[in-house]
C-alpha cells in the first residue's frame, strides 16, 4: 500500500514539473525519442541519395532558392507532379552548412518536430483543453512510433514542415476568429500559402478550417467569414499561379482507389495510430492489416458513447480532419509501374486531428480506479518511446532500411534482388532451380533457405553461409545478408569472391566506401577478377571520379570484362575536359 502510494506520489510531482515547463518537457520527450537519429551517418538510399546527392551542386549554391519556385521537388522542369519548393528550400540551406554530411539534415528534422510539438500543445490549449491533457496528447504526438517515419528518414521532413505551417496557420485563424486583427488575419494566410508551397495536400485544409469557424462561431460573423475564404482564395490562386509557371502536371485523378479501397486504408491508418507496432517503412495495400483499425475504432465510439461529457464538434472536427488530410495521399500516378505505397510519415498532419478528436473525450470514471491515469499516461509513453528508438534504428542505413522494406512488405516484388548480380558458390549453384526465371520467385528461394539452413546445423561451411547470404540478399534481407557474409568471410577469408559479392550487398544498400573497399579487397586477392574492376568503374563515375573510373573501364576490358562503350566515351570526353 505505502510503495502504491509513494508510486503515485512520484508521478504526481512529475506531472507538476511538467506542467511548470510544459514546452521543455515536450522537447525532451522528443529529443530522447529521435535523438539517436542525430549520430545516424547513412542514407537508406530511398529518395534521400537523389535529394541530397544526386543534387549536391544544386544544393550547394544558394542562389537556387529562386530557382527552386521553378521546378518540382524531384527537379522535372516540365510535367512534374510534386510542386514542394520549400522542400527543396531547405535542403539548399542544411547545405550550406553541412555540405553532402548529413549531420545538419538531421538536426533539421528534430527541429522540425520539436516545433511541430509545441505548436501542437498550443493548440490544444487555444481549442479550450486542460494543461495537463494537452500535454499528455502533445507528448504522445512527440514520441508516437508511427511519426518515425517523418522524422528518421531525411526526406520526411516533407510532412513536418507541412504540419509546422498548418498548426501555426490554424493558430493565427483562431486568433482572428477571436480578435478581427488583420495582421492575425495576414499572418494565417502567409503561413497557408507556405503550407501549400510545402506539400499540395495543404489545398484541402481551408474547408477544415471553414468547418471550424461555422461550428465555434457563436454569432455567425459572415462578413468575417467571406473576407476570411477571400483571402484564401488569394492564396491559392498565388500558389497555383506558381505552380503553373513551373509547368506542375495536375495530381492524376483516374488512378485513385475506390471508395471500399480507400475505407480499407483509412482503416489500416487509424490501426498504425492505435497499435504502432510492426511498422513498415513501404507498405502496400496487401500488407495492412484491418484488425487493429476495426478494434481501435470500436473502442474509441465506445468511449465517445460511455464519457460523462463528449465535445461532439470537436469530434467532429478532429475525424474530418484525419480524414481529408490523409485521402489525398492515397493517389497513384497511373505511369508508375510499382505498387501504390502507404508510407507512415503521411499520418504525421492527419494525426493531429485525431488527438483533438481524442481530447474531446472525458472517459467515465469507472473505466479507471482513483490514480490509475498517471500510470496507464507513464507506461504508454514509455512503450511508445521504446518504439520509436527501436524503430528510429530502421532508418540508420540501407541495410536496415531495406531489411524492414522485405519483411514488413513481403508482397512488394521491388523489395527484393536479382541473384544473378552476385557469383554463386557452387552450393547454390547446384540447388537453383534450371529456368532462371524462378530465381526471383520468393517462394523457391524460401524453401532454398530452410534447406540449406538445416544444411547449416549439421555443417558449417563458408560455402553454405555464403549461399544464404546470397539468397537473403535475393529476398531483400540485407542486414541477414550482411551477417552472414561476414561470418562466411571469417571462416575462408581469402576468397575473392566473398569480398565480390559483399560488395554488391553494399552498393545495393548504397554504402558505397564499403562497396569500394570490398571491391579492391577481391582484385587483392585475384588481380584479374574483370566484375570487381567493371564495378569500381561504375562506382567511380557515379562519385565523379572520372580519372579512376577509365582506368578502371580499361583494365575491365583487357580482362574481358563487360564495360559500356558509351561510358567509356563519356568518360575519356569528361577526363580531356577536366584536364
Amino acid at each position: 500500500m505505502r510503495s502504491k502510494l509513494r508510486l503515485q506520489s512520484v508521478l504526481a510531482e512529475s506531472q507538476a514539473v511538467f506542467l511548470r515547463h510544459p514546452l521543455l518537457s515536450l522537447c525532451l520527450f522528443g529529443f530522447f525519442a529521435y535523438g539517436l537519429t542525430l549520430s545516424f551517418a547513412s542514407l537508406t538510399y530511398f529518395d534521400d541519395y537523389f535529394f541530397l546527392l544526386d543534387w549536391a551542386e544544386f544544393n550547394n549554391d544558394l542562389a537556387n532558392v529562386i530557382h527552386a519556385f521553378r521546378e518540382d521537388a524531384f527537379h522535372k522542369q516540365q510535367g512534374g507532379s510534386y510542386y514542394r519548393p520549400l522542400l527543396t528550400i531547405s535542403w539548399i540551406f542544411d547545405a550550406q552548412i553541412s555540405g553532402t554530411d548529413l549531420w545538419m539534415y538531421r538536426v533539421t528534422n528534430l527541429a522540425l518536430h520539436l516545433a511541430a510539438i509545441s505548436l501542437l500543445f498550443r493548440l490544444l490549449v487555444v481549442s479550450g483543453h486542460t494543461a495537463p491533457r494537452s500535454l499528455v496528447l502533445a507528448a504522445l504526438f512527440a514520441v508516437h512510433p508511427a511519426l518515425t517515419q517523418a522524422v528518421a528518414w531525411i526526406p520526411g521532413r516533407n510532412d513536418s514542415l507541412l504540419a509546422l505551417f498548418l498548426l501555426g496557420s490554424f493558430l493565427m485563424l483562431i486568433r482572428y476568429v477571436r480578435s478581427t486583427r488583420p495582421l492575425d488575419l495576414a499572418a494565417h494566410l502567409l503561413l497557408l500559402l507556405a503550407a501549400f508551397l510545402a506539400k499540395e495536400s495543404a489545398v484541402l485544409f481551408p474547408p477544415i478550417a471553414l468547418m471550424y469557424i461555422l461550428l465555434n462561431g457563436k454569432q455567425r460573423p459572415w462578413l468575417r467569414t467571406v473576407v476570411i475564404i477571400a483571402g484564401w482564395l488569394l492564396a491559392f490562386s498565388v500558389w497555383w499561379s506558381l505552380r503553373m509557371s513551373a509547368a506542375i502536371a495536375a495530381p492524376p485523378i483516374e488512378s485513385f482507389p475506390s471508395i471500399g479501397q480507400i475505407v480499407n486504408i483509412l482503416v489500416a491508418y487509424f490501426g498504425k495510430v492505435v497499435w504502432p507496432f510492426s511498422l513498415s517503412v513501404k507498405p502496400v495495400a496487401a500488407d495492412l492489416s484491418l484488425m487493429p483499425g476495426v478494434v481501435g475504432i470500436v473502442a474509441f465510439f465506445f468511449l465517445a458513447r460511455m464519457s460523462s461529457s463528449v465535445h461532439w464538434k470537436g469530434i467532429l472536427l478532429g475525424w474530418v480532419w484525419f480524414i481529408v488530410l490523409l485521402v489525398p495521399t492515397f493517389s497513384w500516378h497511373p505511369a508508375n509501374p510499382y505498387p501504390m505505397k502507404f508510407y507512415e510519415h503521411r499520418l504525421y498532419v492527419p494525426l493531429v486531428g485525431l488527438l483533438l478528436a481524442v481530447a474531446s473525450l472525458e472517459p467515465p470514471r469507472w473505466l479507471l480506479r482513483e490514480g490509475m491515469k498517471p500510470l496507464l499516461v507513464t507506461v504508454v509513453l514509455f512503450v511508445f518511446l521504446v518504439g520509436t528508438i527501436s524503430h528510429s534504428l530502421t532508418f540508420r542505413n540501407g541495410l536496415s532500411f531495406w531489411e524492414n522494406a522485405a519483411r514488413t512488405s513481403p508482397n512488394d516484388e521491388t523489395n527484393r534482388n536479382r541473384i544473378s548480380m552476385m557469383q554463386f558458390p557452387a552450393t547454390l549453384a547446384a540447388k537453383l532451380p534450371p529456368d532462371p526465371q524462378r530465381w526471383s520467385d520468393r517462394s523457391a528461394l524460401t524453401n532454398l533457405e530452410r534447406d540449406l539452413s538445416n544444411q547449416l546445423k549439421e555443417t558449417r561451411s563458408a560455402d553454405l553461409l555464403q549461399s544464404l547470404a546470397v539468397i537473403s540478399f535475393g529476398l531483400g534481407y540485407l542486414q541477414t545478408s550482411e551477417e552472414r557474409f561476414l561470418e562466411a568471410k571469417e571462416l575462408d577469408p581469402s576468397s575473392p569472391e566473398i569480398s565480390y559479392n559483399l560488395g554488391v550487398l553494399y552498393y545495393r544498400a548504397g554504402l558505397l566506401q564499403k562497396a569500394e573497399k570490398e571491391w579492391n579487397a577481391t582484385l587483392a586477392k585475384n588481380n584479374r577478377h574483370a566484375e570487381a574492376m567493371s564495378n569500381l568503374c561504375y562506382l567511380f563515375y557515379k562519385q565523379k571520379r572520372y580519372l579512376e573510373a577509365i582506368e578502371r573501364c580499361e583494365q575491365a576490358q583487357r580482362l574481358g570484362g563487360q564495360v559500356s562503350r558509351e561510358l567509356i566515351s563519356e568518360l575519356r570526353s569528361l577526363v580531356g575536359r577536366d584536364l
